[in-house]
């Protein structure tokens, strides 16, 4: 009399699992994409400041503020993605806020390139 009860019980878990929403799902693939493309200016801006040129040039500490203008709110956006839009993956939410972190570490990089490497 237990076997046929499994099954039942089983098929109504199945059944009340919420489906997530294409719209969801497609923000949260945008908004990877945006931390992938912040990530790349972020090393970029990282590297202009870790390896400036000549004493006077303007590279280090336009590649600190341009980090932190653009990286810091790029990765709160994401990281506000990751957290607000439940109805997605969660495996998407998870790289999303991994994204996020990635994205909004990299002005803090550049802050310490740019206070160890400085010129006075």
């Amino acid at each position: 009399m237990d076997a046929p009860r499994i099954p039942i019980i089983l098929s109504h878990l199945k059944m009340s699992l919420p489906k997530p929403s294409h719209i969801a799902i497609r923000i949260q693939l945008a908004a990877i994409g945006i931390a992938g493309v912040a990530a790349a200016f972020g090393a970029f801006c990282v590297y202009q400041t870790a390896f400036p040129g000549p004493c006077g040039d303007a590279g280090p500490s336009l590649g600190f503020m341009e980090s932190w203008l653009v990286d810091a709110p790029l990765g709160l956006l994401v990281l506000a993605v990751a957290m607000f839009v439940t109805k997605g993956l969660p495996a998407l939410r998870k790289i999303c806020i991994l994204a996020a972190l990635v994205t909004l570490s990299f002005p803090v990089i550049a802050g310490i390139c740019f206070q160890r490497w400085h010129c006075p």
